[in-house]
C-alpha cells in the first residue's frame, strides 16, 4: 500500500466514452485522502446518457476534475468542479495526459500538460 499527501500524480489514457456505443461507461481517476475525508477527482467521464435527463450533464467526451470536502460526514460537503478545458478535443479521440499536482497551498489540474485549473 501507498500513500502521499502531497506530490503528482499523472495518468496517460484513451476514454472509451464515443458517442453511441459506451452506454453505462464511466471511466475515472481519482484520489482519496487517508488523513482526512474527501475525494479528488483528477479525470472523470461518462459515456453515452441513459435518458433524456442526464443528456444536459453527461456529455460522451467530455471530462470533469472536482474536488470534495467532508465526503464521508453525513450530509456530504462541498465541493468544486472544473469542466473539459476550451480547445480541448473529445477524449475518445485520442489518448490525453490528465495530472493533478498538490503542494501546501495549492492544487492544480492540467490536461496535455497545459494547467486548466
Amino acid at each position: 500500500k501507498f500513500f502521499q499527501h502531497y506530490g503528482r500524480w499523472e495518468m496517460r489514457a484513451k476514454s472509451p466514452t464515443t458517442a453511441s456505443n459506451s452506454s453505462g461507461v464511466w471511466p475515472a481517476f481519482w484520489l482519496r485522502d487517508i488523513s482526512a475525508p474527501g475525494e479528488i477527482d483528477i479525470f472523470e467521464a461518462w459515456g453515452e446518457p441513459q435518458s433524456a435527463q442526464q443528456s444536459d450533464v453527461y456529455r460522451p467526451g467530455s471530462f470533469v476534475s472536482t474536488v470534495y470536502q467532508d465526503t464521508m460526514v453525513a450530509g456530504g460537503g462541498k465541493r468544486s468542479s472544473w469542466g473539459t478545458p476550451r480547445g480541448a478535443t473529445r477524449v475518445s479521440d485520442d489518448y490525453h495526459i490528465y495530472a493533478f499536482e498538490w503542494d501546501a497551498v495549492s492544487m492544480r489540474f492540467y490536461y496535455d500538460n497545459n494547467l486548466f485549473f
